[in-house]
Formats: C-alpha cells, structure tokens, sequence
C-alpha cells in the first residue's frame, strides 16, 4: 500500500512546472561557481547595483547537488531526483502513521492531507528538508541509529535554512525520553558546522528582516484571503487546522506535537504547506487511533 500512494503522489508532483518564480537558475549557477572555482557564493552575486552585499547563502549545498544532477541528466533527472526525495520523505511519515493506527486510518489522512504535501511541486532545496525531517521521525519513532542524528544535521544545515528543525524534532521525542538529551545537544551544536559558522546557525532568526518586499509565499492563508488571493488548498488548511485544534485536548505525545509544529508552519506562510501536511499526518494517525477510529 505504500508504495501504491507513494506511485500516486509522485505522479501528481511529476506534472509540467513552471520553473521561472523556483529560483532553481540561481541554484544550478551557486553549484556551477562551486564546482569550477572552489568558491561559495557568499554575497549578492546577482544584484547589478549592490552584489558585493554579504549574504548567508545557507542552502549553497543544494545548489551543488543540482548542478551535478543537472550535469548528469538535465531538468528531468533533477524532477526526478526532486520527486524521489518527496515520496520518499512522504513514505516515512507513512510509516509511522501507519505503525500508530495500520492503512486504513493512515490512507484517509493522507488523502485529506494530499492537497497539502504536493502543494509545492517545483525543484527547490527545500526537498532536502523534507527529506531530513522524514528520517528524523524514522529515527527517533524507533529510537534506532540515533548517532546519524549529529552527521545528518551537518548535511541539513549546508542544505537548506530549515535545519533548525532538526533539533525540534530531537526535542519532541525528548519529552517523554530525557535519555535523549546528548542527541539534541549534539544536533544544535553542528549546526554551526557550515561556511557560515555561528552566523549561519543564526540565520534563521534574522533570515526575515532582509525581504523588501512580500513575497505571496511567504504570507499566511489569512492575509492573503484579505487581498482576495485564494488557492483551492486553503480549506485543507483550516480544516487541518480545526483537527488539530480538537486534537490538543489529547495528551502531549510526541506525534500531538510534531503535528503542532506542522501546523504552526502551515499558519506562518503557505510555503509550508507540504511540511505541514507531512507532519500531521502520523499525528492524525495517533489521534484516530486514541479515539479507536
């Protein structure tokens, strides 16, 4: 069944795609600069009146891989690569759901999230993201392999600016599993393991002060619904939303909570619809399961 829905999912996402608002030219370039020259690109390259401006390039990694991805097989091995990266995230938070509650419960949520876990089809480094997260989850759910955590989160924090997650997520198990502890202190520690060192690890919190403009992706469902913008997944939203607001009356679980920073997520920007829907989809399944559904 798994890899049914997983086939399903990868043919949505492996529909035409504008590539044009992905930023992915600027990405296959930071590789390209990378792989002839050595060199990271560390300010802003592009900009014809100000690209000496220092700049936290915190996803130079992904541009790397890109490129060579591009190099080997053009834009369709890196859909595909894309695509791969997705399900195979999505195929984690799977298998937890579905150990929480079997197939059944575990494919009704997924279908309702679905509209929420493809929304973001285009080539992006945050794919990356996705993919840590998912074997985060793996990971800690069986509590197993957990001296990867640390090596991953170098990867993460050279990948993309999502890497704070990963210590998150460490804490979330946390709460019933204090052994845990030496594996988030670990996991923050390396992130300062990058080009960018302690202003890298940072950057997450001031990433938001540079944006002279507003970005449609970077905006919540509710502001852009007062500008009249409106996509057919914003009643997947609220509805998530609403089931996860009933669902705070069920006792803090590590999946209650990984399904509470999904949401949050989902609240700041629709830009994370995906992570969203992929970390509420094991919280849905212990809710159902909770509720004997």
């Amino acid at each position: 069944m798994n890899k049914l829905v997983m086939g399903f999912l990868a043919l949505l996402l492996l529909g035409n795609i504008d590539l044009t608002p992905a930023d992915l030219g600027r990405h296959l370039k930071n590789g390209e600069i990378f792989v002839n020259s050595g060199k990271i690109v560390t300010t802003n390259f592009y900009s014809y009146t100000n690209s000496e401006f220092p700049v936290v390039n915190h996803h130079w990694g992904a541009g790397v891989i890109f490129f060579l991805l591009y190099k080997l097989g053009g834009f369709e091995i890196l859909s595909f690569a894309y695509v791969l990266g997705l399900t195979t995230a999505a195929g984690l938070f799977w298998h937890v759901a579905n150990k929480e509650s079997g197939w059944v419960v575990t494919l009704a949520a997924f279908i309702f999230l679905l509209p929420l876990i493809s929304h973001r089809a285009e080539v992006r480094p945050e794919v990356f993201s996705y993919l840590f997260s998912g074997i985060f989850v793996y990971l800690l759910y069986h509590r197993r392999r957990l001296f990867l955590l640390p090596i991953l989160e170098i990867l993460w924090v050279n990948t993309h600016i999502y890497f704070f997650l990963g210590p998150i997520l460490v804490a979330i198990f946390l709460f019933r599993k204090p052994e845990f502890w030496r594996y988030f202190l670990l996991t923050s520690v390396v992130t300062i393991i990058s080009p960018f060192g302690l202003a890298g690890a940072l950057y997450p919190l001031t990433i938001w002060q540079d944006f002279a403009y507003r970005l449609v992706e970077n905006q919540s469902v509710f502001f852009l619904e007062g500008i009249n913008f409106v996509l057919p997944n914003f009643l997947v939203f609220k509805l998530a939303i609403l089931t996860l607001a009933a669902g705070l009356m069920a006792p803090f679980e590590p999946l209650i909570l990984l399904a509470v920073v999904g949401g949050e997520l989902g609240l700041l920007a629709i830009r994370n619809f995906t992570p969203m829907g992929l970390f509420l989809l094991p919280g849905l399944a212990y809710l159902a399961k909770k509720i004997n559904l």
